[in-house]
């Protein structure tokens, strides 16, 4: 091991040319394959090598960003567009979100999320927002194209919630009749009986180009 590793910080020291490497000094642990082919050490003791600048900030940033939600509130809007991803853009604007990042969950409601009421008026531009969404777009004129969410919440606080999602060239009442079925046979499936099934659907007849929308937004 004392031949490897003097044959490994030799190659190292005369491959840095430029000195861009501190120089190897003694150490525990293995010699990696890798450092023997290039002459590079594998170093083992990352828990104390120095942070780069920025690096508290970003951990507390990603705790934020993965802090599970304790609220939630229901949007939906449609709108008019010039094309298919501006009439998507009006929608979200008609929903109170347009001016945010979306980003798309999968369907589950934590445990103990509560609805905000009332919703609040804005949301800060440019945020990271938690959203399950239901989305249709169609550039078919006259064509009724609906959107809807539903959400189901258990009667136990402390079992997780289910939210689905759904939109179909159909009426707003056929649409939102079956995203509710949806949450029944999803809570069924997980047999976690219901208190209760909250609902938000957005209708529309397209002119030119149309978009509808509905989401549950996770907050903080």
């Amino acid at each position: 091991m004392k031949v490897l590793k003097r044959q490994a910080t030799t190659a190292f020291s005369d491959n840095d040319h430029q000195h861009t490497y501190r120089k190897e000094g003694p150490r525990n642990g293995h010699i990696s394959p890798v450092e023997m082919r290039i002459g590079q050490p594998d170093f083992l003791d990352m828990e104390n090598a120095p942070k780069p600048a920025g690096y508290q900030e970003f951990h507390e940033t990603a705790d934020v960003v993965i802090e599970t939600p304790s609220k939630f509130f229901l949007v939906s809007g449609s709108s008019e567009g010039f094309t298919l991803l501006n009439a998507f853009d009006g929608a979200l604007l008609a929903s109170g979100v347009g001016d945010t990042n979306l980003v798309k969950m999968s369907s589950i409601l934590p445990p103990g999320c509560q609805e905000m009421a009332p919703r609040p008026v804005s949301l800060p531009q440019g945020a990271l927002v938690p959203i399950a969404y239901a989305s249709l777009c169609s550039d078919a004129p006259g064509e009724v194209i609906s959107a809807a969410v539903a959400i189901g919440i258990p009667q136990d606080e402390t079992r997780a919630g289910l939210i689905m999602e759904y939109s179909a060239r159909a009426e707003e009442s056929i649409v939102k009749a079956q995203v509710k079925k949806m949450v029944e046979k999803g809570m069924e499936l997980r047999n976690r009986a219901i208190k209760d099934v909250m609902a938000i659907s957005a209708t529309y007849r397209v002119a030119s180009i149309g978009a509808v929308f509905a989401g549950v937004v996770l907050w903080k």
